[in-house]
């Protein structure tokens, strides 16, 4: 049987495919990993810095840094504005709550329990940011718990001028542009 089993049988040969070896690189704050998306037009490097304890933070705050072109792996233009934006976070993310704050109490439509400045700022939170090679970087903010904002997909572009611009949709689900 086993000279017929070897010539009758139709046993396949695996083949195993080349394991792609992930491209990363460490930083102090998180393990950065290269992502490769041309539909989406991303080509960069994404990360979670883990909460510390003393900072208040209870969830993981998501980083996307844009590689310095398309055609290559290196990131060192996007990875310097990272690094300097986390030298001074706590001004740096100061400024963000307070302007998305000042914007939304000029207008109570969106600030249904007429919350003060300093709620809005206390109840804000950033849950990601991304830094792009034309120098804009995009915060993506969200209002848990009883101080929310009636908008939703909220986020504050920071451009390479300096100029601020803030997205949202409202509750009918219409998106929103304005300078802040």
């Amino acid at each position: 049987m086993g000279l017929f089993s070897k010539l009758f049988s139709k046993k396949e040969k695996k083949t195993e495919e080349p394991k792609e070896e992930k491209i990363f690189f460490d930083d102090e704050y998180c393990r950065f990993y290269y992502i490769n998306n041309p539909n989406c037009e991303e080509f960069g490097y994404e990360g979670e810095i883990e909460p510390e304890s003393s900072s208040g933070r209870t969830e993981a705050l998501g980083i996307y840094i844009d590689t310095d072109s398309p055609e290559t792996t290196e990131a060192a233009k996007c990875h310097a504005m990272f690094r300097e934006t986390m030298a001074d976070i706590d001004r740096f993310t100061f400024d963000a709550k307070k302007r998305v704050s000042d914007f939304f109490l000029l207008d109570p439509g969106y600030n249904g329990h007429q919350s003060s400045g300093q709620q809005l700022m206390d109840s804000m939170r950033i849950f990601d940011m991304e830094f792009f090679r034309n120098g804009s970087i995009i915060l993506l903010i969200d209002f848990p718990g009883e101080h929310g904002v009636y908008a939703s997909d909220i986020h504050l572009t920071i451009n390479a001028d300096g100029s601020r611009e803030i997205d949202f949709k409202d509750y009918n689900n219409e998106k929103h542009r304005h300078t802040c």
